[in-house]
């Protein structure tokens, strides 16, 4: 490798399912550049929400990023054996509640079209864009979401 070039082409390499450790420092990269751009006072704050059974198993949970007036839900899950009994919107409620008070005007997720956009839409939820194209036979799309907190 010539001093000053680019780095050669021996140090580049395409990795299919990459080892944890590798995406996590990729991770804590970027937070110390965005700590570094923005300052410590806008530190992310991961949150979550968790309900389980008597005996300790999850059966559905939420979490997400708060930085600054926005949270990124990232994750919303009920088990099957638990759908349909409200559970989803009073997890998604509880979180909303926990955001707001700590400063949070903007939620933001995104959902596979399969998954569940028109939940996200029954609890106020207003679309904002759509990638085509995922799954095998590109019959999927990811919606993203937002919803303002008052």
């Amino acid at each position: 490798m010539n001093r000053g070039s680019y780095l050669s082409d021996e140090t580049w390499k395409v990795i299919a399912n990459p080892a944890d450790e590798d995406i996590n420092k990729l991770g804590r990269n970027l937070h110390s550049y965005n700590l570094s751009t923005v300052g410590p006072d806008e530190e992310a704050t991961d949150l979550a929400i968790f309900i389980r059974e008597r005996n300790g198993e999850m059966v559905a949970g939420g979490s997400g990023v708060l930085w600054g007036a926005v949270f990124e839900l990232e994750k919303l899950w009920v088990d099957d054996s638990h759908q349909g009994k409200g559970i989803g919107s009073r997890l998604l409620k509880a979180l909303e509640r926990e955001v707001y008070q700590r400063g949070c005007t903007i939620i933001h997720t995104n959902t596979f079209s399969f998954q569940a956009p028109e939940f996200y839409q029954k609890q106020g939820y207003e679309p904002f864009g759509r990638v085509p194209g995922y799954g095998s036979k590109g019959a999927f799309e990811k919606v993203f979401l937002r919803k303002e907190l008052t």
